[in-house]
């Protein structure tokens, strides 16, 4: 367990925490950026100061469907509440 990371009030108790993610349209690399998981490092710093001394355990790419216009779902919850979900790019 990362002793930092347990002394974020966010995540007390918690091993892993995943932060980040990108939107590179046009860009199918496999393998992960450096410059990349830099830049999404430093933002996550920014908002949990605790994090610095946090190991990276692991870093992966993953694909979504671009998508030209937005897709715009609704879903019935339980108690006949209504939840919007919106998928853009």
């Amino acid at each position: 367990m990362l002793k930092e990371l347990r002394t974020c009030p966010q995540h007390a108790g918690v091993d892993l925490v995943t932060v980040g993610s990108t939107t590179q349209l046009d860009n199918m690399l496999a393998s992960p950026d450096a410059n990349d998981a830099a830049a999404v490092w430093s933002r996550a710093l920014r908002l949990m100061p605790c994090l610095a001394h946090a190991e990276i355990v692991s870093q992966k790419v993953g694909f979504r469907p671009v998508r030209h216009t937005p897709r715009v779902e609704k879903e019935e919850m339980f108690g006949g509440n209504l939840k919007v979900k919106a998928f853009t790019r």
